[in-house]
This record gives C-alpha cells, sequence and structure tokens, in this order.
C-alpha cells in the first residue's frame, strides 16, 4: 500500500458547532491535559516488527502500560530540538504532551481516549493543531519507514471512521515540512491544523488512538507533539459583535485546502480565504457558512455554519473548594459566547492583574474581562471560596505502661470537616485492626483526613507506650480469694527459659521450675505456707542464643 500523506505531530479539539449560535461548550474531563497528567487518557507501549528478506515487517504491538515519562511526557514550555520550533500549546493552554522519543529501537508508543459524541449536537468535530518530528533514513519501502497514525474507531459500530484515520510516513518530499538545521535526516513540521467531522456519530461512542514509532531497522525515530482545547465549541470565530461594531472578522478551522463562504439563506459569496471580514457586520441572526475542501488524503471536507449573534458572558462561579481555584477552567464561562479572549483581575477598576488565574488561592471577589474579535469588552465578577484543609497538629502524648492502652485520637488537634482514617504503613494501605482509640502497642501509626471536597492531609502520630521484658508484681496475696494469689510472671521477649527460682531472705530455695506458666503459689518446696516477708526471684534463660538474667524482689503478704 502506497502512502503519500502529509506528515505531522496532531493536537485537536473537539468541537460541537451549534447551528442558532455559539456557546462555550465543557469538552471531557482532562483530554487537553488541564491536570498536567494523563488521566482518563490510556497509555501504551510496545514495538513494531522488524524487517527482513521473508517478512516485510511493520507490524504494531501494543499494550496498556501507564505512563512512562520519556515515552509519554507531558510538557509545559520549551522548543523542540530538531525543529527549534516552541512547544507552547497554539490554543494557549497549560500543557501538551510529547509521544516519543528520539531514541529508536523499533519502539512504539501510544495513547487513546474514550468519549460519547452529544446526542444533540448537530455539528460535532475533531480538530486537530499538530507538529511532528520524524526521521527519514530513506528505506526502500515505506512500511519500514518512522511514522505517526491517528485512528478514530466508532465503538457503538466497531468501525473505523473513513474521515478520522491517518497514517503520516516520513518521506522527503512532504509539503510544508523544513529539513532540521541540526540533522538533516530529520524532518519537522511545527503546528498546524486538521479536522474530523464527527455530526455523523450523535450519541455513539468514539475511541480516539495517536500512535508513533520508530523505523523497522532500530536506528531511526519518530515522535509527535499533541494538546486538546479545552473549550469544544464553534470552530468559527468572531461571530460574537457588539453593538456598534463597524466590521468583524470571520476565522474557520485552519489546515484546509480551500474555503468558500456564503450565506446559506441566499447563496450569497463572501470569501475564499480562511479569514474574512464581514463589514457592514450583518444583523444578528444571519446565517453564515464556509465550505472547508481538504487536501487530498487528508481528512474530509466539511461545512459549518455560525449565526451572528451579540456577545454573551455568562459567568458560573465555582464551587467552595478546598484545591487551589482555576479561574481558567472552562466550566466556569460554560454558556458563553465562544471565541472570546479573557483576562483577569483583583479589582473593579482593572488596574491589578491576578497573576496566576489557573492558581487561587485566597477567596474573595475577582473579576473577569472578555473582549470579542471586534474589541469590545465586558466584565463580570467571579465570587471565590476557597477552604484549604491545614496540617495537621500533633499532639505527643506522654510516655505510658503496658498493659494500659492509648488513644491515638488524643494525639492530634481534629478539624470537624474532616473524616479520619488510621493505618499502619506511610502507604496508608494497610488500616489499624484494633480500636484506635485503645491501642495496646507502641510505634508508628499514621492518619489520613479527608474533606467532603476529596482533599486529604496526612501525619504520622508516635504512640509511646513502654513494654517491659519482663512482668512481675511486687507483691502478691495467697490468702485463697481468687485475687492475686499466685506470682504472675509474663515475659514478653522469646526467651527459651532454663529456670525460674525463687529464694527467702536467707538464700534457701523455696521454688523452682522450668515452666514460665507454674507460677508460684507461696508454699515452700516441701508444700508448707512460706510466711509472709520479702523474697528474691532469679530467671535464667537463653534470647535468640544469647544469655538472659534477670532478678528482682517480691513481697509476700499473708
Amino acid at each position: 500500500m502506497e502512502f503519500k500523506h502529509w506528515l505531522f505531530t496532531a493536537l485537536f479539539c473537539l468541537a460541537a458547532l451549534a447551528a442558532l449560535g455559539q456557546t462555550v461548550v465543557e469538552c471531557p474531563q482532562n483530554i487537553g491535559f488541564e491536570k498536567g497528567t494523563f488521566a482518563n487518557w490510556q497509555c501504551l507501549t510496545g514495538e513494531i516488527s522488524e524487517t527482513t528478506q521473508t517478512d516485510p515487517g511493520g507490524v504494531i504491538t501494543l499494550s496498556p502500560s501507564g505512563s512512562i515519562n520519556g515515552r509519554h511526557t507531558v510538557i509545559s514550555d520549551g522548543v523542540d530540538e530538531y525543529g527549534d520550533f516552541s512547544l507552547k500549546s497554539p490554543n494557549g493552554s497549560k500543557y501538551v504532551i510529547k509521544l516519543g522519543n528520539n531514541e529508536g529501537g523499533r519502539g512504539a508508543e501510544g495513547i487513546s481516549y474514550t468519549l460519547k459524541v452529544p446526542a444533540n449536537a448537530p455539528t460535532y468535530s475533531v480538530i486537530f493543531n499538530y507538529a511532528l518530528v520524524l526521521q527519514n533514513p530513506g528505506h526502500p519501502t515505506l512500511l519500514e519507514q518512522p511514522r505517526f497514525i491517528a485512528t478514530v474507531i466508532n465503538e457503538t459500530t466497531n468501525t473505523t471512521t473513513p474521515c478520522g484515520s491517518f497514517t503520516f510516513i516520513a518521506a522527503s518530499n512532504q509539503p510544508g515540512f523544513s529539513i532540521s538545521a541540526k540533522d538533516a535526516s530529520v524532518t519537522y513540521k511545527p503546528w498546524s491544523a486538521a479536522a474530523i467531522d464527527l455530526s455523523a456519530y450523535q450519541g455513539h461512542t468514539v475511541r480516539l488512538e495517536f500512535t508513533t514509532n520508530d523505523c523497522t531497522h532500530t536506528r531511526h525515530f519518530g515522535y509527535a507533539y499533541l494538546d486538546f482545547a479545552e473549550n469544544c465549541s464553534a470552530p468559527i470565530s468572531g461571530a460574537a459583535v457588539c453593538t456598534g461594531d463597524r466590521s468583524t472578522v470571520l476565522s474557520a478551522v485552519p489546515g484546509f485546502e480551500r474555503y468558500r463562504w456564503y450565506k446559506p439563506d441566499t447563496q450569497e459569496e463572501l470569501g475564499t480565504t480562511e479569514s474574512i471580514t464581514l463589514s457592514p457586520v450583518p444583523p444578528p441572526g444571519t446565517r453564515i457558512a464556509v465550505d472547508m475542501f481538504a487536501f487530498p488524503g487528508l481528512g474530509c471536507d466539511q461545512t459549518l455554519v455560525t449565526t451572528i449573534t451579540g456577545v454573551a458572558l455568562n459567568v458560573n462561579p465555582p464551587q467552595a473548594s478546598c484545591y487551589p481555584v482555576d479561574l481558567t477552567a472552562t466550566a466556569i464561562i460554560a454558556g458563553s459566547t465562544a471565541g472570546l479572549t479573557y483576562t483577569y483581575w483583583k479589582d473593579a477598576a482593572l488596574r491589578e492583574q491576578v497573576p496566576d488565574p489557573r492558581n487561587i488561592t485566597a477567596s474573595g471577589t475577582y473579576y473577569l474581562q472578555a473582549q470579542a474579535p471586534s474589541g469590545c469588552k465586558l466584565v463580570r465578577e467571579v465570587d471565590v471560596i476557597y477552604n484549604p484543609v491545614l496540617p495537621i497538629e500533633v499532639i505527643q502524648q506522654p510516655q505510658i505502661q503496658y498493659p494500659a492502652t492509648l488513644d491515638l485520637g488524643a494525639s492530634f488537634l481534629p478539624d470537624p470537616r474532616l473524616t479520619y482514617s488510621y493505618w499502619l504503613d506511610t502507604a496508608m494501605k494497610i488500616p489499624i485492626r484494633e480500636d484506635p482509640h485503645r491501642v495496646r502497642f507502641g510505634g508508628d501509626y499514621y492518619l489520613k483526613g479527608v474533606s467532603s471536597e476529596g482533599c486529604t492531609v496526612t501525619a504520622k502520630l508516635f504512640a509511646d507506650i513502654l513494654v517491659l521484658d519482663i512482668d512481675i508484681p511486687n507483691v502478691f496475696t495467697p490468702n485463697g480469694d481468687g485475687i492475686n494469689d499466685v506470682l504472675t510472671v509474663d515475659l514478653n521477649r522469646p526467651v527459651d527459659l532454663n529456670y525460674l527460682k525463687i529464694y527467702n531472705r536467707w538464700g534457701a530455695l523455696v521454688f523452682q521450675t522450668r515452666d514460665i506458666t507454674n507460677f508460684w503459689t507461696g508454699r515452700n518446696q516441701n508444700g508448707s505456707n512460706a510466711p509472709g516477708g520479702t523474697y528474691y526471684w532469679v530467671i535464667d534463660g537463653k534470647e535468640n542464643l544469647m544469655p538472659y538474667k534477670r532478678s528482682g524482689a517480691v513481697t509476700l503478704v499473708r
């Protein structure tokens, strides 16, 4: 099979295209890596089969692996070492990801995301903004070359979508690509765009798959950069205008070969470029359409329709949170006009900008300013409630002696907002099996507090419980009342006992045993009652093959 597609590395956004105006639509969670992780994504690794004289090779085998740094890498800044293009996302988001690396070795990497196309979206598109770096060793067949594969699978029907699956293979004659100044064997294409139309799959479950692989001879590499916009709204910008605007610029999805703008109700031609200027501004309610014609082999032709509307800035206050609040979250502006540019301010006069609107750690009123492409601006208040979970304040309790018990709940100052649990290990996977408020054994314990919002805080607690290696009462009363009638001996260490001997004050032996549970009843060796007074005990044995000797005194009371 001959492949003559463009090389590229893909960045995409899911866009819901409403026929009657464009509003911000919140995208699937973390599709744009806004958490700085691969949460909700599946990461895969594997290899491409080797090419031999009898086997053309080129078969990619992947299996789930979790994200592996260096093969699935989240990036927030920098430039590509071969193409010297910026690694900041073209859509302004905080993170992009790098799929693959420059190490060769017949490696292959993949990521996939599963989503459901909204049943009520008349038009729904996946928009790729892409950048790719592929080494071009010039192997005899294209199957041997490094490549990037984008596949869209309709899981509802178990079919591959015809307009959403592409293979891009290293070659020397691809339009829009350049040769690296660092290594002439490497070709690269900086960020660009393409699109996939999912309008026909309303209510269906779709899986997006992206794969990179090295060449089949182990030495040459290929990798891609990807990102995904958080605003899943109509890709035509500029249709929202303010009262008094004399002109507006409409822009379609970049990356198509040709464009045709027109009014679908009258078929009046308006332009044939990616962006057009409308002057004067048509009345609100005017529908504008654009036909976008794809390059051969790169996607499908699409038609987008938008409506000239007034600018709407809808602000949804974020919920109270124990996590830092992100004012740039799409949920806050859901329902607003698409294509607005936002800035964030601390004061109503818009004099002091918020330095990091993605990381608000102080409650208060903030101000969001939206600017339409035509230049008009709107301002709305945003109230933030930030309830951080404070570190646990540990209280070290005084030492107690076994068999007394210790209440771990008294080892810290509790926060009524948190639910606490007690653990035996630092990973907090082994719970305490006994009552944490009656702990019998000393050592380290671990406390975890969880808020209703899911924030957690942890601390280490120390139970200072002294356990004597031997426990013998200093007084016993063998009077037959059933209380303290025998001299009990508890050994709290693994001692192999040689003997326990008890002597009177003149040094005469009155009792001996080799069984530590054979308690002295206060009788002499001849069976008569020993008189009241002080007696002396001696224990001899071995602990872990080492000599073990202990001695002490006990008072017999009659």
